[in-house]
């Protein structure tokens, strides 16, 4: 009964362990993301900006290419990540659903 009970002692703590260690890569990748969301902000709004600037400069074919894209860019592209950023973050303190 005692290694029985020292055996299922030494797999919580495993388990505990582990659960630490996905806990932290979690929170490393969620970090991650929110980089590379904020990056894919800037550069969609770049990309705007941009797509803006040489539709204004007047009617060549390429600033007109430009301006199209960056609208048709903008408009999908912006609004699912507006969406995306618009989710509350997953609080660090709180615990999974499992507990």
């Amino acid at each position: 009964m005692n290694e029985r009970l020292r055996e299922l002692e030494i797999k919580i703590t495993f388990l505990e362990k582990h659960i630490e260690e996905q806990d932290r890569a979690m929170l490393e990748n969620y970090r991650s993301i929110e980089t590379l969301r904020r990056e894919v902000r800037r550069l969609s709004e770049a990309v705007a900006q941009n797509a803006d600037k040489s539709g204004a400069t007047g009617g060549a074919e390429n600033g007109a290419r430009g301006t199209e894209f960056g609208a048709s860019f903008g408009s999908a592209f912006g609004s699912a990540l507006d969406a995306s950023l618009n989710e509350e973050p997953f609080p660090a303190n709180e615990k999974p659903p499992h507990y």
